[in-house]
C-alpha cells in the first residue's frame, strides 16, 4: 500500500507500506494532509503523554510536603492533604501501567508497528519502535478519558472523556505509529485498568507491582528480537528506540508510588491489622465456638481485622477498624483530623519529606541505568 507523501515533524515521507497486513485493523493508516480530527489529536496527545504526566505527577508530589511544611499562607487539614497525595500517588501509579505493563505486553504480542516509510528518499525506516501492540499512548488517553468521565455522571464529562480518548487514537494511527487493531487493544487495556485500578483495595498496587515489575524484566530479557532495540530514532536524532530503556524509565516511577503507598499503609497499622486478622482467623478455625458472636468474629467478616485499645493509643492515625482500606477511605481521609489546627504528629507522619525524597533519589538512579541502556545498550544486548 503507498500512501501519499506528507510531511511530520519537519520529515517528509513518501512510499509507506504495510509491515503486517492490508486487513483494515493490521494496515498503515498514515496519512498527509491529516484530518482535523488528527489536528485536535496533536494538540491533546502532548497533555496525555504518559511520560509527561508522570513527570508532572512526581513533581507535585515532591513540592507538595515543602510548600505545605514551610508555606506561612497555605492552611491545610491532616484529612485534606492526605487525601491530595494518596489521590496523586494512585493517579501516578495508574500512568505507570502504560510505561511498564504495555512494554511488557509488546513482547507477548510481538506485532510489529504498522508502516515502514522513506525519509527525504533515503533507505526505508520503520516508523516507531520493534513492537506496536498495544499502543501505550492509547492506554494513557483512555485512562484519562476514564478518569474524566468516571469522575462525574454528567453527559459533558462523559462526551469529554470519550473525546479524549478517540482523538489520541487517531493521532497515532494518522502518523502511523500504531494501526487500528494496536489503537484499540490499547484504549480497551486503559479502560479496563481504570476500572479495576479504582474499585480494589489500594494494596493491590504493592502486588502488582512486585509480579510486573520482575515479570516484565524476565519478559523483555526473553524477546527474540533483542538485536533490534536499539535502532536510532528517526524523528529524534540521537535517542534510541530501546524498549528496556523505556522499562526502567517507567519503573521508576511505578516504585516511587507504590513505596510511598505502602509506607503509608505501614503509618496506618494496615499491616499489623492484617497479622491480627490471620491470627483469629486460625483461633476460630481451631476454636469455633469460643468466638461465636465476639468482637473478633465481626471483625473478621468482609477481611477486617480486629484492633486492640492498645494499638489504637499508639498509633493517633488508628481511628476505626478497617483493616484492608478501600481507595474511597484515603480519599475522603477519614482517618484524619479535619481541622486545619489539627495534630502536629499527624501532619509530620503525612510529610515524610525525608524519606519521600530519599524514595525519589533511589528511583533516579534507575533513570540513570535507562539512561546508559539508551545510549550504550546496557543489557539490552546479547554481546
Amino acid at each position: 500500500r503507498i500512501c501519499s507523501e506528507g510531511s511530520m515533524y519537519s520529515l517528509p515521507r513518501t512510499n509507506c507500506t504495510n509491515n503486517n497486513d492490508d486487513t483494515l485493523l493490521n494496515r498503515c493508516l498514515y496519512e498527509y494532509p491529516p484530518s482535523l480530527f488528527t489536528f485536535i489529536g496533536d494538540i491533546i496527545q502532548p497533555f496525555v503523554n504518559p511520560r509527561g504526566i508522570a513527570v508532572t505527577v512526581t513533581t507535585l508530589l515532591l513540592a507538595l510536603p515543602v510548600v505545605v511544611r514551610y508555606s506561612r499562607s497555605i492552611s491545610i487539614s491532616p484529612a485534606s492533604y492526605f487525601a491530595v497525595k494518596i489521590s496523586l500517588l494512585h493517579f501516578l501509579y495508574r500512568c505507570c501501567y502504560s510505561l511498564v505493563l504495555d512494554v511488557a505486553l509488546y513482547t507477548v504480542f510481538r506485532q510489529s508497528r504498522p508502516c515502514t516509510c522513506s525519509y527525504n528518499d533515503e533507505k526505508a525506516r520503520r516508523i516507531g519502535s520493534v513492537y506496536g501492540m498495544p499502543s501505550g499512548d492509547s492506554m494513557m488517553g483512555a485512562l484519562v478519558g476514564a478518569f474524566i468521565w468516571d469522575s462525574s455522571s454528567s453527559f459533558e464529562m462523559t462526551a469529554t472523556g470519550a473525546f479524549v480518548t478517540m482523538a489520541v487514537m487517531c493521532e497515532r494511527m494518522s502518523w502511523g505509529f500504531h494501526s487500528l487493531g494496536q489503537t484499540m487493544a490499547g484504549s480497551a487495556l486503559g479502560i479496563a485498568l481504570h476500572y479495576w485500578s479504582t474499585r480494589t483495595p489500594l494494596y493491590f498496587t504493592i502486588l502488582e507491582s512486585i509480579f510486573i515489575v520482575p515479570g516484565g524484566f524476565v519478559l523483555l530479557m526473553l524477546d527474540p528480537a533483542r538485536a533490534e532495540w536499539s535502532v536510532p530514532s528517526v524523528l529524534q536524532p540521537g535517542f534510541q528506540d530501546n524498549l528496556l530503556a523505556w522499562y526502567c524509565w517507567g519503573v521508576a516511577f511505578q516504585l516511587f508510588s507504590a513505596v510511598l503507598i505502602c509506607r503509608h499503609y505501614c503509618s496506618l497499622g494496615i499491616l499489623s491489622r492484617m497479622r491480627c486478622s490471620i491470627k483469629t482467623t486460625l483461633r476460630m478455625l481451631e476454636h469455633p465456638d469460643s468466638l461465636q458472636g465476639s468482637s473478633s468474629q465481626r471483625d473478621l467478616i468482609g477481611a477486617v481485622g480486629s484492633i486492640d485499645s492498645s494499638s489504637s493509643s499508639r498509633n493517633p492515625l488508628l481511628q476505626d477498624a478497617n483493616g484492608w482500606v478501600q481507595p474511597g477511605d484515603y480519599h475522603n481521609g477519614r482517618h484524619f483530623s479535619e481541622s486545619t489546627t489539627g495534630s502536629a504528629r499527624e501532619m509530620t507522619l503525612l510529610l515524610d519529606t525525608s524519606f519521600t525524597f530519599l524514595v525519589a533519589g533511589l528511583c533516579c538512579s534507575l533513570l540513570l541505568l535507562q539512561d546508559g541502556i539508551a545510549r550504550y545498550g546496557w543489557i539490552a544486548h546479547d554481546d
